[in-house]
């Protein structure tokens, strides 16, 4: 019985009585059954209504780069994270796996801290992701496995974090640890406006 057809035939059974027998009353519990363990499933997979300003615990289930994760919150719905002030290497550029890889090491599986700051126009979340109290967020300027997000932080960042930040980043520039390794890494943002700009 094909999924989609479960309400409609839930509906005609209902509004005809006088024609129900025992073999079509089993098939409409079996039918609600199916619909109800149907809708329960969607909704644990379901992403919740984004908010601003949320705070709440999540366990991390994926790293698809060095600043996006999808997470499993308390309540079992998925949010995709986008983390907040930052930005790092796409995974086709130089040292974009290694900047995945350390995020991964440092977060997955594990149950998290999300800040929620802004919701961007693909519906991820832009968070501040904290592990036991450590900014994972700075972490990753720090350990030079991305770049503090200037253009975006001046603009909502807190005055103090955003210096923070801003010193993990010379800091490890000069250190040339990470993606600094390279005398010129190039930018994410830049290395996807070119990549824009070839496919028009």
């Amino acid at each position: 019985m094909a999924q989609k057809n479960i309400p409609n035939m839930i509906i005609r059974q209902l509004a005809n009585p006088k024609n129900w027998t025992k073999k079509k009353m089993v098939a409409l519990g079996v039918a609600v059954a199916t619909a109800l363990v149907a809708n329960q499933f969607q909704n644990k997979n379901t992403t919740t209504t984004s908010q601003k300003g949320k705070i709440y615990t999540a366990k991390v289930i994926k790293v698809a780069d060095g600043d996006t994760a999808t997470v499993v919150d308390t309540h079992g719905a998925q949010h995709k994270i986008r983390f907040a002030y930052i930005d790092a290497p796409e995974k086709a550029q130089a040292y974009g796996m290694a900047s995945k890889d350390a995020l991964t090491k440092l977060i997955d599986g594990k149950n998290v801290e999300i800040h929620v700051t802004d919701v961007d126009r693909y519906q991820r979340e832009v968070s501040v992701v904290k592990l036991n109290g450590m900014d994972i967020n700075y972490e990753q300027v720090k350990n030079g496995n991305a770049w503090h997000y200037q253009t975006y932080a001046q603009k909502s960042q807190p005055r103090t974090e955003y210096n923070q930040y801003a010193a993990a980043l010379a800091a490890a520039e000069k250190k040339r640890i990470g993606l600094w390794a390279d005398k010129k890494p190039q930018e994410p943002w830049v290395y996807r406006a070119k990549i824009r700009a070839e496919q028009n």
